[in-house]
């Protein structure tokens, strides 16, 4: 806002002096559209949609944000014709700009708003990729493999501990590192954060966080303990 304010302000006689406040502000609002952009994919990955109540909120913020693009939009390409630059093609969003934004806004509000929103983008010559297009749920093939290998050897030290009851210390130490090694891959395609922090020289996330959990841990005695006590 500040940018904006400034180029508002800035007295048109000096057409430098403009010109540098309105590139000022095509930076600063494109960087602010961006990283808004950013923020909906970063929260996908650190769980956060799974709270209904921050979705609805952070996707009606999305709706306002997206709601003022065609706006600044226009004014860009009104002064930047003003100004002469007639090359607009470094104002002009990619085709697939703003997705994330209007992917939230079809999931989480309702569709007569995001219907006047596109029909906005769609007037106003903006791109409507992430209103038409869902977002796919891609598994990566590394992903897909250490899932199936968790899954083989978990399945097979529940049927290697039905014939040992009573592993050496020896079988013990292989079972552990297997089981911990398959926790893992499983782990690694399940959706959310997790980080752990042990003594004063690790700290894992995720599948690794699983593997420290089941390789120095022993889960199962630490719930039978507490009931114990």
């Amino acid at each position: 806002m500040t940018s904006l304010h400034r180029f508002l302000s800035e007295d048109r006689t000096n057409k430098s002096k403009k010109r540098d406040a309105l590139l000022d502000y095509q930076r600063t609002a494109t960087a602010y559209f961006n990283s808004a952009e950013t923020f909906v994919g970063d929260s996908e990955l650190l769980g956060a949609r799974e709270s209904k109540h921050w979705a609805q909120g952070f996707a009606e913020d999305c709706f306002a944000i997206l709601e003022s693009i065609p706006q600044h939009l226009e004014l860009l390409r009104t002064e930047f014709k003003n100004f002469g630059l007639n090359d607009l093609s470094s104002i002009e969003p990619t085709p697939t700009a703003y997705a994330n934004m209007q992917r939230m806004v079809c999931l989480y509000l309702t569709p007569d708003k995001k219907e006047a929103l596109y029909n906005k983008f769609k007037d106003n010559q903006l791109p409507v990729y992430g209103f038409e297009q869902k977002a796919k749920n891609f598994i990566m093939v590394d992903k897909i493999l250490a899932f199936f290998f968790g899954a083989i050897f978990l399945t097979a030290i529940l049927v290697i501990a039905l014939f040992v009851p009573s592993p050496t210390d020896f079988q013990y130490n292989v079972f552990r590192t297997t089981l911990a090694l398959a926790g893992a891959g499983i782990g690694a395609v399940i959706p959310g954060f997790m980080e752990i922090r042990f003594q004063k020289w690790l700290r894992a996330g995720g599948a690794l966080a699983v593997f420290a959990v089941l390789y120095f841990f022993s889960p199962a005695n630490l719930v039978v303990q507490a009931a114990v006590s």
